[in-house]
């Protein structure tokens, strides 16, 4: 476990290290492409055609922070109600203790929400986008591998495009702060940080390099397993086998050939084959396969785990618990400190309104 968390420190410095040394290239980029956009060049936000204006840049990322801000609202303010449906559905069991439980309520909610949110996303990919000629044969559409880099770097932007695009764009980004800063760190934590680095990355590069016909594709297929990643996540503990096994069934499935078949197939060895983009791009598209085939194995395991073993958890994101009676000593401790100091404060506050 040390090695691997050692190689994991080393995998994300490196990420770090190549997003800083790659972004001058990217923007200096980004501007030859603007100051060369044909005048009839169809693009922008409303769709009309506006030259190089309309060609994307740095400056359109505000959509992008926004969104961080609303995603960081919206999930803090559907925590409650979404532990609340957890409180119904996870499972009572009796090896699990009171702190084990409500941490499994938690994550519960977390899942929730990145379930929910999957599923618009889904739908809204799939429904505004399947009439165009980007959206490749393999995942429902009429398009070719060639299709998504046809008139490369001056595809055409459609309505409501770029908003699609941003919008997720800022969904990664608040990913990599909220797993930062905002909730406790658990056993994937730098698996999970180098896939946020990842994913943040190349939607920057899509974007301002106006690859967004192929970062749209590559949003919606990851999309799709998502959907059932998250629903064994959600269904992992509420006891109920055969739902559980139901959906991880269809999470191999839309796994396997989402991630392990068309993506390689039809991105990477497609952006090597046209020799669109640059060498550090396409680490970085390896290392998001690589995640996916590690995680891949992973999901094996826990199958495994279930028919030998009957064991029914989550081994990527564990939940542990230390209730030995020293911590559980330290953390009754803590938690009436917090208690004294939150009575002391309303005690200030009483006295300063009698004063008043």
């Amino acid at each position: 476990m040390a090695t691997k968390q050692r190689i994991l420190r080393v995998f994300v410095l490196g990420a770090v290290v190549g997003i800083f040394a790659t972004v001058p290239r990217i923007l200096s980029n980004n501007r030859k492409f603007a100051a060369e956009a044909p005048v009839d060049f169809p693009g922008g936000f409303d769709g009309t055609l506006r030259g190089q204006a309309a060609y994307p840049k740095p400056r359109d990322l505000w959509v992008s922070l926004v969104a961080v801000v609303g995603f960081i609202i919206i999930r803090v303010a559907v925590k409650r109600p979404f532990m609340s449906v957890g409180e119904i559905v996870v499972a009572h069991k009796e090896k699990w203790s009171s702190r084990e439980r409500h941490e499994r309520v938690e994550r519960f909610a977390a899942v929730a929400f990145k379930l929910v949110y999957f599923c618009i996303e889904s739908f809204a990919g799939y429904y505004f986008f399947i009439q165009y000629d980007f959206f490749l044969d393999v995942l429902g559409g009429t398009g070719r591998s060639e299709d998504v880099f046809s008139n490369w770097p001056y595809q055409p932007i459609y309505n409501g495009q770029q908003y699609y695009f941003l919008i997720h764009f800022g969904y990664n980004l608040h990913n990599l702060i909220y797993q930062s800063i905002m909730i406790k760190r658990r056993n994937d934590f730098l698996e999970m940080t180098l896939h946020h680095l990842c994913t943040t990355f190349l939607g920057f590069i899509a974007f301002l390099l106006n690859f967004q016909h192929q970062g749209m594709m590559i949003i919606f297929l990851h999309d799709i397993s998502d959907i059932f990643v998250y629903a064994v996540k959600a269904a992992v503990d509420t006891g109920k086998t055969s739902l559980t096994l139901t959906c991880y069934a269809l999470m191999l499935l839309s796994w396997s050939y989402t991630r392990l078949y068309v993506y390689p197939t039809r991105f990477i060895w497609t952006s090597i084959y046209f020799d669109r983009i640059g060498k550090p791009e396409i680490v970085f598209l390896v290392l998001l396969l690589c995640l996916h085939i590690y995680w891949f194995s992973l999901f094996l395991l826990m199958g495994y785990n279930f028919a030998t073993k009957g064991e029914q958890n989550d081994i990527i994101n564990k939940i542990e618990v230390n209730d030995d009676p020293i911590s559980v000593a330290k953390s009754a401790k803590k938690a009436s400190i917090s208690a004294r100091k939150a009575v002391e404060e309303m005690n200030q506050r009483d006295h300063i309104k009698k004063r008043a």
